[in-house]
């Protein structure tokens, strides 16, 4: 251990007298080289090491260091690296230890394409390539610190996410918007009756923003304007249209097309009912409850 010691020397010639020489010998404790804790360093960034309990230091291997005679250089590694250091006291006694810096490097963050939705409905957006992310504004999202929240925005919306690494050494950002399209509406109006063998325009009164109608059913139909039909039913038929917008959103309607005889409700059903015991019950699908239903549109009925 360090500390003075006296060392003596008996000192004898050959007729046998003795000489003894006394002195004291100090020695010296070694050094407590530390070069620090391992870490990690951000590429293109450094970090400045620290090392203690020497006089002196000498740095291995010295690519990537700033310098490799002090007790603090910078280090800027392109891959994971272990330095050394050697560490001397002002007698010459020296030890080592080390250091190993794990390297992060920048990430490239990207982000699900923009895209369109109706009033009212959802879309996830997504972030990818970041360890930590962080979206602005935050109106209308699920979660804003998750790489996929739901966004129900009421309006068209730019959302911004910023990404950062485990380490915080580096962020990006990037950007998602969420165009909001209205619901279009559409009216067909009253049920319309005709004569058979007639035809009638349908005209439905639609939003500005529509584009397209589609109508059901598809027979004996045809365009007469960009959304309206014209019709020749032959019997009484409930028509529906469908309106889209750009945005994809729908919207429909319903009317019914009464078909008569003579522009009257003339048609009658002479029903005849064999077996059973009387009297009879009667439940038609138009809710008649009589035997013989009288004043009837043209159509199919069932009892």
């Amino acid at each position: 251990t360090a500390g003075n010691y006296n060392v003596s020397a008996v000192l004898r010639n050959q007729t046998g007298c003795t000489r003894t020489l006394q002195s004291v010998v100090e020695v010296y404790p070694m050094p407590t080289t530390d070069a620090g804790n391992d870490t990690y360093v951000c590429e293109g960034l450094g970090r400045q090491l620290q090392a203690t309990g020497a006089d002196t230091y000498v740095w291995t291997p010295a690519a990537g260091l700033s310098c490799n005679n002090c007790s603090n250089p910078v280090a800027n590694p392109t891959s994971r690296s272990t330095y050394f250091v050697t560490g001397t006291t002002n007698h010459g006694c020296s030890t080592t230890d080390s250091i190993t810096l794990e390297l992060v490097r920048p990430f490239e963050l990207s982000v699900s394409a923009n895209d369109k939705l109706c009033i009212g409905s959802s879309k996830n957006i997504a972030a990818y390539g970041a360890y930590e992310y962080s979206w602005t504004p935050t109106t209308g999202l699920s979660n804003a610190n998750v790489a996929n929240p739901t966004a129900t925005p009421r309006t068209t919306t730019t959302y911004r996410v910023t990404g950062t690494d485990e380490k915080h050494c580096f962020t990006q950002t990037k950007e998602v918007t969420l165009v909001v399209h209205n619901i279009p509406t559409v009216e067909l109006g009253e049920d319309k009756s005709i004569n058979g063998g007639q035809s009638v325009e349908l005209t439905p009164q639609v939003s500005p923003d529509v584009v397209d109608a589609k109508w059901t059913p598809s027979g004996a139909l045809y365009r007469n304007d960009q959304f309206g039909i014209t019709v020749k039913p032959e019997k009484t038929t409930k028509y529906r249209v469908k309106v889209y917008n750009s945005g994809g959103c729908s919207s429909t309607d319903d009317l019914t097309v009464n078909v008569l005889c003579n522009g009257n409700n003339t048609g009658s059903i002479n029903l005849t009912v064999t077996g059973g015991t009387a009297p009879y019950t009667y439940l038609w699908s138009n809710g008649s409850t009589i035997e013989d239903p009288q004043n009837l549109t043209s159509g199919t009925y069932s009892v």
